[in-house]
Protein backbone atom coordinates (compact mmCIF):
# COMPACT_ATOMS: atom_id res chain seq x y z
CA UNK A 1 0.00 0.00 0.00
CA UNK A 2 1.63 3.34 -1.42
CA UNK A 3 0.93 6.03 0.77
CA UNK A 4 0.88 9.45 -0.92
CA UNK A 5 2.79 12.45 0.99
CA UNK A 6 -0.29 13.41 2.38
CA UNK A 7 -1.65 10.21 3.44
CA UNK A 8 1.30 9.82 5.31
CA UNK A 9 1.09 13.17 7.34
CA UNK A 10 -2.14 12.29 8.14
CA UNK A 11 -1.83 8.95 9.13
CA UNK A 12 1.35 9.46 11.20
CA UNK A 13 0.20 11.00 14.12
CA UNK A 14 -2.63 7.88 14.60
CA UNK A 15 0.40 5.47 14.05
CA UNK A 16 1.99 7.46 17.06
CA UNK A 17 -0.46 7.57 18.77
CA UNK A 18 -1.58 3.68 18.54
CA UNK A 19 1.69 2.44 18.95
CA UNK A 20 1.50 3.78 22.26
CA UNK A 21 -0.88 0.60 23.31
CA UNK A 22 2.15 -2.12 22.73
CA UNK A 23 4.70 -0.60 25.46
CA UNK A 24 5.85 -2.95 28.27
CA UNK A 25 4.88 -0.58 30.82
CA UNK A 26 2.09 -0.04 32.52
CA UNK A 27 -0.14 2.83 30.77
CA UNK A 28 -1.27 5.84 33.10
CA UNK A 29 -4.27 7.82 33.00
CA UNK A 30 -2.45 10.46 31.28
CA UNK A 31 -1.02 8.07 28.85
CA UNK A 32 -4.77 6.45 28.14
CA UNK A 33 -5.96 10.28 27.62
CA UNK A 34 -2.95 11.27 25.46
CA UNK A 35 -3.74 8.56 23.09
CA UNK A 36 -7.53 9.25 23.03
CA UNK A 37 -6.62 13.14 22.33
CA UNK A 38 -4.21 12.58 19.70
CA UNK A 39 -7.13 9.61 18.34
CA UNK A 40 -9.79 12.61 18.14
CA UNK A 41 -7.45 14.93 16.70
CA UNK A 42 -6.93 13.12 13.79
CA UNK A 43 -10.20 13.57 12.00
CA UNK A 44 -10.89 9.61 10.70
CA UNK A 45 -13.16 8.18 11.60
CA UNK A 46 -13.51 5.27 14.55
CA UNK A 47 -13.60 2.60 11.78
CA UNK A 48 -11.00 4.26 10.47
CA UNK A 49 -8.55 4.18 13.43
CA UNK A 50 -9.70 0.77 14.32
CA UNK A 51 -8.86 -0.34 10.93
CA UNK A 52 -5.56 1.20 11.14
CA UNK A 53 -5.07 -0.24 14.80
CA UNK A 54 -5.32 -3.54 13.18
CA UNK A 55 -4.08 -3.84 9.91
CA UNK A 56 -1.08 -1.47 10.27
CA UNK A 57 0.15 -0.76 13.64
CA UNK A 58 -0.33 -4.17 15.09
CA UNK A 59 1.42 -6.13 12.59
CA UNK A 60 4.45 -4.18 13.43
CA UNK A 61 4.32 -3.33 17.62
CA UNK A 62 2.31 -6.62 18.22
CA UNK A 63 4.86 -8.91 19.20
CA UNK A 64 6.69 -6.38 21.84
CA UNK A 65 4.32 -7.68 24.41
CA UNK A 66 4.68 -11.58 23.05
CA UNK A 67 6.20 -14.15 26.09
CA UNK A 68 9.53 -14.42 23.95
CA UNK A 69 9.79 -10.89 23.30
CA UNK A 70 12.77 -8.30 24.59
CA UNK A 71 9.85 -5.76 25.47
CA UNK A 72 10.22 -2.12 24.49
CA UNK A 73 8.99 -0.79 28.05
CA UNK A 74 8.96 2.85 26.92
CA UNK A 75 8.06 3.36 23.29
CA UNK A 76 9.40 4.62 20.07
CA UNK A 77 10.34 7.73 18.57
CA UNK A 78 8.10 9.19 15.92
CA UNK A 79 10.77 9.04 13.70
CA UNK A 80 10.58 5.07 14.53
CA UNK A 81 7.38 4.38 14.36
CA UNK A 82 6.73 6.13 11.35
CA UNK A 83 9.86 4.45 9.43
CA UNK A 84 8.61 0.68 10.60
CA UNK A 85 4.85 1.23 9.69
CA UNK A 86 5.49 2.64 6.24
CA UNK A 87 7.93 -0.07 5.72
CA UNK A 88 5.62 -2.56 6.80
CA UNK A 89 2.90 -1.27 4.15
CA UNK A 90 5.24 -0.93 1.51
CA UNK A 91 6.73 -4.62 1.51
CA UNK A 92 2.99 -6.59 3.04
CA UNK A 93 3.36 -9.56 4.14
CA UNK A 94 1.70 -12.75 1.99
CA UNK A 95 -1.68 -14.05 3.29
CA UNK A 96 -0.24 -16.49 5.72
CA UNK A 97 2.17 -13.72 7.34
CA UNK A 98 -0.60 -11.75 7.59
CA UNK A 99 -2.82 -14.09 9.41
CA UNK A 100 0.45 -14.87 12.30
CA UNK A 101 1.03 -10.88 12.43
CA UNK A 102 -2.76 -10.19 12.31
CA UNK A 103 -3.60 -8.52 15.89
CA UNK A 104 -6.18 -10.52 17.81
CA UNK A 105 -8.69 -9.49 20.66
CA UNK A 106 -7.22 -12.36 22.50
CA UNK A 107 -4.40 -10.34 23.38
CA UNK A 108 -5.75 -9.07 26.48
CA UNK A 109 -2.94 -6.12 27.55
CA UNK A 110 -3.78 -4.59 24.51
CA UNK A 111 -7.98 -5.27 24.03
CA UNK A 112 -7.92 -3.76 27.78
CA UNK A 113 -6.27 -1.17 26.56
CA UNK A 114 -7.86 -0.04 23.44
CA UNK A 115 -11.18 -0.39 25.56
CA UNK A 116 -10.49 2.34 27.58
CA UNK A 117 -9.02 4.72 24.82
CA UNK A 118 -12.44 3.82 23.39
CA UNK A 119 -14.68 4.66 26.06
CA UNK A 120 -12.75 8.74 26.25
CA UNK A 121 -13.38 8.84 22.70
CA UNK A 122 -17.01 7.54 22.37
CA UNK A 123 -18.20 10.08 25.30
Amino acid sequence: MALTPEELTQRAPVWIALSDLFVGKELQDYDIRSIADRLLESGFTLDDIESILRDEVAPVFGSNLGALAVTEMEGWNDASVIEAVSQYLSNPPGWLQRQVLQWKPADKLVESRWRTVLSLITR
